[in-house]
């Protein structure tokens, strides 16, 4: 279309275009924008010409993980004691089994025990140095440490240990997702108002221009035969070509066979 020409944006937001009245077509092109979520299933255009619904997205190959049985570890920011505010840095964050740690405080060698405990060891004072006080969440996030400087997988931080981690915005400081590298597909029904649709049927004439059968065995069931068309009319256009006489030409093919 030469005789197109942008003229920029208007002052309503609108962008404005001069046509050459001389032109022969003219493609309108409309573009609707809609976003589905799992949040919200179902949105309609402004224009309530289109509306999608998100069915669902089928399972991938690559298994999701799961952390029903482990807690999520970060650190404190501050000065000692209970801390108020959380680290942020996921970078820091770990992901332990829930087995890891003692909520009564009764357990050595597990994350929460007690002074109490410590102290109420048997042999305390022929045990040796750091008994009852081991698989803390330091141990754990030296093991990682180790392991990153051998270019290893870690084991409990989230870092690394994962293709991609965000941080939700405004849901908390104990939130976090992981990405999966994998391809998904979504099931998706699109509904377009056909008020203004109109079926067009356009048919452009063309002609065979030749016709070639190699010679092939008789009462063959199968043969090859190369037909050249051409494009008479003015639009672009595919053809299918139709055989009639079937048994005819069977016949001559198995003929000169």
């Amino acid at each position: 279309m030469g005789g197109f020409k942008d003229e920029g944006r208007g002052s309503n937001g609108q962008y404005v275009a001069r046509v050459d009245p001389s032109d022969v077509s003219l493609i309108l092109v409309i573009i609707l924008f809609v976003v589905v979520s799992p949040e919200n299933r179902t949105t309609v255009s402004g224009d309530n010409y289109l509306r999608a619904n998100l069915i669902g997205d089928f399972v991938g190959y690559t298994s999701i993980p799961t952390f029903e049985d482990f807690f999520l570890v970060t650190p404190s920011k501050g000065g000692s004691g209970q801390p108020s505010n959380l680290g942020v840095n996921y970078a820091k964050w770990m992901l332990l089994e829930r087995v890891r740690f003692t909520f009564d405080g009764n357990e050595c060698n597990k994350i929460g025990v007690s002074y109490e405990t410590f102290n109420r060891q048997p042999h305390f004072c022929s045990s040796p140095l750091w008994s009852c006080l081991h698989n803390q969440l330091w141990n754990f996030w030296e093991d990682d440490e180790n392991r990153k400087k051998r270019s290893q997988m870690p084991l409990y931080v989230i870092d690394k240990r994962f293709e991609r981690i965000n941080q939700h915005p405004n849901a908390g400081s104990h939130s976090f997702s992981i990405g999966i590298n994998e391809v998904l597909n979504s099931n998706l029904v699109i509904e377009i108002s056909a008020d203004d649709i109109q079926y067009v049927y356009q048919r452009s004439p063309g002609k065979i221009l030749s016709v070639t059968i190699p010679k092939f065995e008789a009462l063959a069931q199968f043969g090859i035969a190369t037909i050249i068309t051409k494009n008479t009319g003015e639009l672009e256009a595919s053809y299918s070509l139709t055989h009639h006489e079937l048994e005819k030409y069977c016949a001559c093919a198995g003929a000169v066979a």
